[in-house]
């Protein structure tokens, strides 16, 4: 089930008030001013519950803000937020808004916002479209084709959250809306407690990176979600949540829920470098159909409403550490193509138990996974020979080995580079210039 948001009123007063401040969406936010820190931090009340951010701010480590920031549409475009240890008391929320009277398909949306450095003692929601899968501007949106396009191209991109210290009370600590795209959460800790899953990466979004951080909270499902969610990376992140199913990351498509038609599948996801302390670390196609809602979104020839199924294809799951207390399912793989690279399973009782790496893994699918060099030890994988990751590759071809070199491919803007390589040696992986650049 998706999480509903119990303050749906504080939303309709942020909008009403940022409306009358719109701004200009193509000036860079300023420093904030004197008054603007003072208003920020002033006591949440019944009357001002919210506060929209607009200008860039620095805290001091002893602030404190009691109301919900809202950072909001294209005006917000480059705002940082650095809070150098400052603590929300309440949700943090980076919106799109509609255009007033421009219908149903132009959407204002914030792109590369920092916020850093901050503890949030509720959650972070970043939301296009709609606030989750199953509000009816999005439901519309998904009877026909494009639906992908025009969440993503509504949603906020390029998001950074860096160093955050978050700690839930019942709700979903990091919830990824439908469409956004290009959001990083890196260096953080996600503590407290949710109903729910830690993180959740909705439908039509893509190309997010959750990186370096430490997700200790107690659940009541597994870590990460992974729901009609494509090419995001998970990499070096520490899991070791509890509670009473306590999972690592679930990969699915939410057939029907709502009514809503699910169009992106969860595909060319990798999952890679990461610790896990959990009962089932990775589970690829974790639903395929298996909810009682999935037949509400019939009747159409595309998506999730042609077909129940997951198509969970083209996971990575590379280099990770699975702690195993017992003889247990630590992999579930129910679809593919799907690579398993040079994966350790922690055994402590290895010496006296030396346990196969298959007896860790259940496959339940006609994609028979590919399985390279997966171990089980009581310690850790030395790096000797580890392959590297390259992210901006193919799926398929985003493996490098060790002691190999490859051009390097050409992002968007950059000049230059056909003359650069990849390199890769125990694990490390370098962009090195050709010996006659």
């Amino acid at each position: 089930m998706k999480p509903t948001l119990d303050r749906l009123p504080v939303f309709g007063i942020c909008l009403l008030t940022l409306a009358l401040f719109p701004g200009s969406a193509g000036a860079t936010p300023a420093a904030c001013t004197s008054a603007e820190l003072t208003k920020l931090l002033e006591p949440r009340s019944a009357t001002q519950p919210a506060v929209a951010l607009r200008c860039n701010a620095t805290l001091k480590p002893t602030d404190v803000i009691a109301k919900q920031v809202v950072i909001l549409g294209a005006a917000a475009s480059g705002l940082v937020l650095d809070c150098q240890g400052a603590t929300l008391k309440n949700e943090l929320l980076i919106l799109s808004r509609q255009k007033t009277g421009s219908g149903t398909s132009v959407w204002d949306r914030p792109e590369r916002v920092t916020v850093r450095n901050c503890t949030i003692e509720s959650g972070v929601r970043v939301s296009g479209m709609a606030i989750n899968g199953e509000a009816p501007l999005l439901r519309d949106s998904s009877r026909t084709l494009g639906h992908t396009e025009r969440a993503q191209s509504a949603a906020p991109r390029d998001i950074l959250l860096e160093s955050l210290t978050i700690r839930s009370s019942g709700g979903i600590p990091l919830y990824v809306s439908p469409g956004v795209t290009r959001l990083t959460l890196r260096n953080s800790t996600i503590s407290g407690r949710s109903g729910s899953v830690a993180i959740y990466l909705d439908a039509e979004s893509a190309g997010n990176t959750l990186a370096g951080n430490i997700l200790d909270a107690t659940l009541a499902r597994e870590a990460i979600a992974i729901d009609g969610s494509a090419y995001n990376l998970i990499r070096n992140n520490v899991i070791r949540t509890s509670g009473s199913n306590p999972g690592g990351i679930y990969l699915y498509r939410n057939c029907g829920e709502g009514g809503t038609i699910r169009h992106q599948t969860p595909h060319s996801n990798s999952i890679v470098g990461n610790e896990f302390f959990v009962t089932r670390a990775v589970w690829v196609a974790s639903r395929n159909g298996n909810r009682r809602y999935c037949g509400a979104d019939d009747g159409y020839p595309f998506g999730s409403s042609a077909s129940n199924k997951d198509h969970a294809q083209h996971t990575v799951i590379l280099g990770n550490h699975f702690l195993a207390i017992e003889s247990r399912e630590i992999l579930k793989i129910d679809d593919g193509p799907t690579l398993v690279q040079e994966n350790r399973i922690l055994y402590p009782r290895f010496a006296a138990d030396p346990l196969p790496f298959s007896r860790f893994v259940t496959v339940a699918t006609e994609h028979a996974p590919v399985f390279m060099r997966n171990d089980v030890g009581a310690g850790k994988r030395p790096n000797s020979g580890r392959s590297c990751f390259d992210p901006d590759a193919r799926p398929g071809q985003r493996i490098i080995q060790s002691g190999e070199s490859r051009p390097v491919a050409c992002r968007p803007g950059e000049r230059n580079c056909a003359t650069r390589t990849l390199s890769c040696k125990d694990g490390e992986l370098s962009g090195l210039p050709d010996a006659g650049s």
